[in-house]
């Protein structure tokens, strides 16, 4: 028996407030609705849950795919998602982004459509931007050289473009070659 207040040494603790407000706007915005169209190999592995570890991963605490399972390992979503973070692997989440890629269009189209509904006047002013990012390696198809906001002209690079509502509700992306210019 304890006590006091002094008795009682946490073992571990884990992230999570911030992971679980993330986790919520899957379903404020019916993410599941279009993902659920991602299909693992594995039927034990949801891909699902994957995406939306990467998405609060890159939401909350930005790293490498290789440090993915150790920052997931340390928040709540092993215990919510009943994903083991053992199972995450650089490999699986690579498939994941993958099977990701196809269903681009329909999330921005979802995205489009939720907002619309939500919140009705947000398309009477947009706002667009582009931005740049450079990286090493050579095996981009889009890098290119160009106007570099990282100020570095010596990298190969890819241009960002994104769309979002007055209220910040990002809706409408694309990646273009790193010679693309603002206009």
């Amino acid at each position: 028996a304890f006590k006091s207040g002094e008795d009682i040494f946490p073992k571990k603790a884990y992230e999570f407030l911030a992971v679980a407000v993330v986790n919520q706007f899957f379903s404020f915005w019916s993410l599941e609705e279009i993902l659920c169209e991602l299909v693992s190999n594995n039927s034990s592995i949801s891909y699902l849950e994957i995406v939306k570890a990467l998405v609060i991963n890159r939401s909350l605490e930005p790293c490498s795919k290789l440090q993915v399972p150790q920052w997931y390992s340390r928040t709540f979503l092993e215990k919510l998602n009943a994903i083991n973070a053992k199972h995450l692997d650089e490999n699986l989440i690579y498939r994941v982004m993958d099977a990701l890629l196809p269903l681009e269009e329909n999330i921005q189209r979802h995205l489009y459509q939720k907002i619309k509904e939500k919140y009705p006047k947000s398309f009477r002013l947009v706002f667009y931007d582009l931005t740049s990012s450079y990286f090493e390696g050579t095996a981009c198809p889009l890098a290119r050289h160009g106007y570099s906001r990282d100020h570095r002209p010596d990298k190969l690079q890819i241009v960002l473009g994104l769309v979002i509502t007055q209220e910040g509700f990002p809706f409408y992306w694309e990646v273009f070659s790193g010679n693309q210019v603002d206009i």
